[in-house]
């Protein structure tokens, strides 16, 4: 992808979401198979093929889940980093 005459790298991430209301409960963050809910924790992905195989693993890992455990694109979400304003 290229914005204004320089590449942008897209990053992926892997979700896990939940089964009844689709929120992301947990994102895979590369130790051992390890899953956190700490979006700052995840592991990014710099392409989608990279992020295949590992997706791949965690659902032959954990095939109950495995419809639930999805490569998506990294949102960049400010509204988590803010910190609200002293009084």
């Amino acid at each position: 992808m290229t914005l204004g005459g320089t590449d942008c790298v897209m990053p992926y991430c892997i979700t896990l979401r939940s089964r009844t209301d689709t929120r992301i409960t947990g994102w895979y963050v590369g130790n051992h198979g390890g899953w956190s809910t700490d979006h700052k924790r995840r592991k990014l992905f710099d392409d989608k093929r990279d992020a295949r195989p590992v997706c791949h693993k965690l659902r032959s890992l954990c095939p109950r889940n495995a419809n639930f455990i999805n490569i998506e694109i990294a949102q960049v979400d400010l509204f988590f980093d803010m910190v609200p304003p002293a009084p």
